[in-house]
């Protein structure tokens, strides 16, 4: 999981913000509607 990680960290796009991707809680209402 680690290496996986490190690997996706590396395509990272330029000018993006550092971390994970956290949805906002109004897509998380829609996907838990659907």
């Amino acid at each position: 999981m680690t290496l996986k990680q490190k690997a996706i960290d590396r395509t990272t796009p330029i000018g993006a913000k550092p971390g994970r991707y956290q949805p906002p809680d109004e897509l998380i209402a829609f996907l838990e509607a659907i």
